[in-house]
């Protein structure tokens, strides 16, 4: 792939995506332009904010326009999202955006790559179905909020609406396993365009690593190429990116949803919240001084000189440093395993609803922590290494 070809796939991403309103729109959302703005409501919990570009504009005109959608949701008292792309101009529109008090969540890397994909089957006793019903819609609902420890009641509504809509824009996919949903992900075919995008891919943990993601992209890829569409576009995490790289996807651009949230409508953690965010993290350097025999001497040490937990500050810090070092689980190294990574799942979920500009800083934290840990006496082990790497994973739930 030459540059010429990446920027060529970026400018077609720029002119047939980054502008898109359903047609039809699903019962109950409505679209507004402002500007060069597309302002869209009614799809999920909040609004969302669209553009190709900014048609050039700048300073105090920004700045109007950026007011101005702070106000209208004020207002309205729901959330809104405003998509920033790494190409997007003015180059200090992220520094705007922040000032008028949007918070940037999670970067995810934008790539494009062939629907002629190579055949995948999932695993023995998984089998792919499509799915239409709103039973089965729920039971995705459940798969999700599982997997992010939230409630996703509204993804059930959201894609119901969309099926109502337009039954033959849209193929909702499950992995199925004893009758029990553990994967699903759908595909939107963009008429008038070269593109099918792909959504959802989330998975339950304990099916994680077999192929079943893998298996749903290449199930929905031939889908769209039934449909006469030849290019696929995921908005990949840091975890589904490489799997797609490696089946031949290009990342043209990263994207950075900068949300904002009205005065009232943020949610404050619980006792409960900041117990299990302590926990984890704490579980987690547990875990990794459990895999060196001989280092449970310096564990209390190994606490106290934390430079990534100490470190920290604003809501982390507060939740990691303030108060009694928590109770840590007891057993064996597979059964505090089986306590501290769920937690750490948990974590990630509690700080991804309520507070969503904390999430990077205590996964690095966390992070940090367990390595500077396994690093502390006699270099990093296998049992370690291995530890570290499934503390990483917990961090980083499957899923776009």
């Amino acid at each position: 792939m030459t540059e010429l070809d990446r920027q060529a796939l970026l400018t077609a991403y720029d002119e047939q995506l980054r502008a898109l309103v359903p047609d039809p729109l699903p019962a109950g959302a409505t679209v507004e332009r402002d500007g060069p703005l597309i302002r869209m409501r009614g799809l999920d919990a909040g609004g969302y904010l669209l553009y190709p570009d900014l048609g050039g504009m700048t300073g105090a005109d920004l700045d109007a326009l950026i007011q101005r959608q702070v106000e209208i949701f004020a207002a309205l008292g729901e959330p809104v999202e405003w998509k920033l792309h790494a190409h997007d101009e003015p180059a200090d529109l992220a520094d705007r955006l922040r000032s008028a008090g949007f918070k940037p969540e999670e970067r995810e890397t934008v790539v494009i790559g062939p629907v002629a994909l190579p055949a995948t089957q999932p695993p023995e006793g998984v089998r792919l179905r499509e799915v239409t019903a709103r039973a089965d819609l729920e039971r995705i609902t459940r798969m999700e909020s599982t997997v992010w420890d939230a409630d996703r009641g509204w993804q059930a509504d959201s894609l119901e609406k969309e099926i109502g809509a337009d039954p033959n824009a849209i193929t909702v996919v499950v992995a199925e396993a004893g009758g029990e949903v553990v994967s699903a992900g759908w595909v939107r075919y963009v008429r008038g365009t070269a593109f099918a995008t792909l959504w959802g891919g989330s998975t339950l943990r304990e099916w994680r690593g077999r192929g079943i993601y893998k298996s749903l992209v290449s199930y929905r890829a031939r889908l769209a190429a039934d449909r006469g569409h030849t290019l696929l576009q995921v908005d990949a995490s840091d975890d589904s990116r490489p799997i797609l790289e490696r089946l031949g996807f290009v990342a043209v651009t990263t994207t950075t949803p900068y949300v904002y949230t009205p005065a009232g409508g943020g949610m404050s953690l619980t006792v409960e919240d900041k117990v299990t965010l302590k926990t984890a993290a704490f579980g987690a350097v547990y875990l990794v001084s459990n895999a060196d025999p001989g280092f449970f001497a310096m564990l209390k040490e190994s606490f106290a000189a934390s430079e990534a937990l100490a470190g920290t500050t604003g809501l982390v810090k507060e939740v990691l440093t303030t108060g009694a070092l928590p109770k840590l689980p007891r057993g064996s190294a597979s059964e505090v395993e089986a306590l501290v990574l769920p937690a750490l799942e948990r974590s990630v979920a509690i700080l991804r609803e309520k507070a969503p500009d904390e999430l990077a800083q205590y996964r690095a934290a966390v992070v940090a922590a367990a390595e500077e840990t396994a690093h502390a006496t006699h270099g990093v082990n296998a049992r370690e290494a291995e530890t570290v790497a499934k503390i990483k994973a917990a961090l980083t739930p499957t899923g776009q």
